[in-house]
């Protein structure tokens, strides 16, 4: 399974520990995913996430 357009790092993190096989963080915005996101953290959110997975 494929959890799309995480909007952070629990939700991601929740997809993980339920066995999803591909897991996609979109740091183009905020957490509220409202508020547009600056690249470094889009940058900075991911590679978090990236370490999570692996």
């Amino acid at each position: 399974m494929h959890q799309d357009h995480g909007n952070d790092e629990a939700n991601c993190l929740t997809a993980i520990h339920h066995d999803f096989t591909s897991v996609m963080m979109d740091g183009s915005l905020m957490a509220d995913a409202k508020t547009p996101a600056d690249y470094d953290y889009n940058v900075d959110i991911t590679a978090r996430v990236a370490r999570m997975a692996h």
